[in-house]
């Protein structure tokens, strides 16, 4: 019986990108991206631009962090928010845009950007936001977060 609740979590993680495929924003990543947006516009900064290959990489951690539920920063060599347990888009930005780092982060001068949200099987949401400035094209590491607990 537990190899079929296995199975199940499974085929649920991955659903949502067989579904909208991997280079598909949602409409919550879209949501993102535009409040975000409109919070550099307040500040006279220009918009960014979505990244295809941030938001792969949005999704993998975001997914990670929600299957092992750990919010740990990423491998990538990319500026990057992460966080946990606010319900929605307004609740996470006013966290980052109250934390320096993270505003920092967001009002940045990166040129592209993507975002990600992924719930725990117990609805916990996990949300990661992954900046550059289109000079670096690392690859998502799967070993590091077990290195990182060493």
């Amino acid at each position: 019986m537990k190899i079929y609740k296995l199975i199940i979590l499974t085929i649920l993680a991955v659903l949502p990108t067989l579904c909208f495929g991997q280079d598909t924003p949602t409409n919550d990543e879209q949501k993102f991206l535009q409040e975000v947006n409109k919070v550099r516009q307040s500040y006279g900064l220009h918009p960014f631009e979505l990244s295809v290959d941030l938001l792969k990489k949005t999704r993998q951690h975001c997914g990670w962090m929600a299957r092992n539920r750990s919010m740990t920063h990423s491998s990538y060599p990319h500026a990057e928010n992460i966080a946990m347990g606010q319900r929605d888009i307004a609740a996470v930005l006013r966290s980052w845009l109250n934390s320096p780092g993270h505003r920092a982060n967001l009002l940045g001068g990166y040129k592209y950007f993507a975002m990600s949200l992924e719930r725990t099987t117990g609805g916990t949401p996990y949300w990661c936001q992954i900046f550059s400035d289109g000079q670096s094209n690392s690859s998502y590491s799967p070993n590091y977060h077990r290195e990182r607990r060493r």
